[in-house]
């Protein structure tokens, strides 16, 4: 392994902690799209998907968009595409022999003939604003806008997909649908608009996001609601002509976070760089370097002689080695909430959704990893691990295990596993290890202190082989959560330092 040797206490006061990793989702919202390749597939006679009853299926009077992708390989006679409730049915959509019905409180309020549905993508949408109901085909208004002043209020039946619930057989419907939203409060779309090109996105408002391209499915809204699935409905190699956009990172990318670089002239031994006159840029602790003899991924640790930000003498680390990061499993996704978040809803073993990537950590360095994250229920919700080493040897995990928040085990030895109670708020928790001491200092609502939540003394206690995230190092034991930023420094952060963290970041994470 790998690992960072840091200048010894030859040199004075231990050297000041350095910002190795610096892994922010805030950062990473403008990442390529990727082609949008499968969908959920229907057969038309056993398979359904139900969300659970809710409040937010009673969309009341107010405003309020429902949209989605589908592509229907039979007419069928009174196929429900989604309904909430048996007939009569609060709201429901039905595509009878080739006219598109929309229910409200068990009325047909609307319908429209289609032309070219059979057998192709097409995109719906039902957009109610001020009591004003209009409904697309493709971005264009098929029928006429209608006064709409249904109390839509049913919160005790489910939401289903696929069929209505009285269980008819004429009720199930055939074929693939992708990217189904519904928005409460805000009717989106007023006029004809084009056709989405993107896979849709938890806008405000928005209390169900059912990308349905992977199983198992899942709801990718704030709500995180657990989907049925009845009839065991796969994904199929058919989709809409969508891109993932610039605000998803599902599948495989290469995420880059920069620290601050510096090139100089001069010479290096050891751990000791002398930079001479003509320096590049304003060399101090923490940056990256370049020229010379330096190799790649080499940090200033400390400043010994001359004036900062110009020559002098400097102590740095040995070179680290540090892979480039990317994510892998089409389960996680990127959302814009607290300034930009990673989230993955579903735990459990053969789920392959993590992120890797970042330095390697030597079992003799001092360091300090920072992780802002909140638990998530997921559909096992005493399973996985949040962030952990990229290899098995040694054993490491941080955050969140199975069932608990504020947890680190480390190559063998446990600073915390299982005493703190489940919790789904946001955490901002660092663990710091000087050789033989591991702690950790959790932080919700109130920023850390000098003393640890837990701690433990052991030689054992070691680093890592770079880092995963939602996953052990084999792949299994993805967690379900959501994941702001993981940062590392070779080094302790103080009291004042970590405090100084917390504040940067809390009010981003609702504090």
């Amino acid at each position: 392994m790998t690992g960072i040797a840091m200048l010894n206490s030859s040199f004075g006061a231990a050297p000041p902690a350095v910002l190795v990793m610096n892994l922010d989702a805030a950062s990473q919202g403008a990442v390529p799209g990727a082609s949008i390749t499968t969908s959920a597939s229907f057969d038309g006679s056993t398979q359904y998907l139900t969300l659970p009853a809710s409040t937010d299926w009673a969309l009341g009077t107010d405003d309020f968009t429902i949209e989605w992708w589908q592509y229907q390989t039979g007419a069928g006679t009174f196929p429900r595409v989604f309904s909430v409730g048996a007939d009569p049915a609060s709201i429901a959509v039905s595509i009878e022999d080739g006219t598109f019905y929309f229910w409200e409180n068990g009325n047909f309020t609307f319908s429209s003939v289609l032309s070219s549905y059979l057998t192709t993508w097409v995109h719906f949408a039902i957009s109610r604003v001020s009591g004003q109901t209009s409904v697309y085909q493709n971005g264009t208004q098929i029928g006429s806008t209608y006064a709409d002043t249904n109390n839509i209020n049913d919160s005790s039946s489910v939401l289903s997909i696929g069929r209505d619930m009285t269980a008819a057989a004429n009720t199930y419907w055939p074929g693939y649908i992708s990217n189904f939203r519904i928005i409460k409060g805000t009717g989106i779309y007023t006029a004809n608009f084009v056709a989405p090109t993107t896979t849709l996105r938890a806008v405000s408002g928005t209390v169900a996001l059912l990308p349905l391209t992977a199983a198992p499915f899942m709801d990718m809204s704030l709500n995180n609601y657990l989907l049925t699935n009845t009839g065991t409905i796969t994904t199929t190699t058919a989709a809409p002509a969508l891109t993932t956009g610039t605000t998803d990172v599902t599948g495989t990318y290469t995420l880059t976070y920069s620290l601050p670089v510096a090139t100089f002239t001069g010479s290096s031994t050891g751990t000791t760089l002398t930079v001479a006159s003509g320096l590049t840029g304003t060399v101090t602790t923490g940056m990256t370097i370049t020229g010379g003899s330096i190799p790649a991924n080499t940090y200033i640790v400390n400043q010994l002689t001359g004036t900062t930000g110009s020559t002098g003498t400097y102590t740095i680390s040995a070179s680290v080695s540090q892979s480039s990061t990317s994510i892998t499993g089409a389960r996680i996704t990127w959302a814009g909430t607290q300034g930009g978040i990673f989230s993955n809803y579903f735990s459990g073993d053969g789920i392959a959704a993590y992120i890797t990537g970042g330095p390697n950590i030597g079992a003799a360095t001092k360091y300090t990893v920072m992780m802002a994250y909140k638990l998530n229920v997921g559909t096992t919700a005493n399973y996985g691990r949040l962030l952990n080493s990229n290899t098995a040897s040694p054993d490491w995990l941080m955050g969140g295990y199975s069932n608990y928040p504020k947890a680190w085990f480390s190559n063998g030895v446990t600073i915390n596993l299982t005493s703190a109670a489940r919790d789904t708020v946001w955490h901002i928790d660092f663990v710091t290890f000087t050789k033989t001491v591991g702690n950790i200092y959790s932080s919700t609502t109130v920023q850390p202190t000098s003393t640890p939540t837990y701690t433990n003394t052991s030689s054992t206690i070691s680093g890592f082989n770079q880092l995963k995230l939602y996953s052990k190092s084999d792949g299994n034991e993805c967690a379900a959560g959501n994941i702001g930023m993981v940062k590392v420094w070779t080094g302790v952060l103080s009291t004042a330092q970590m405090q100084a963290q917390y504040a940067a970041y809390k009010a981003r994470f609702g504090y």
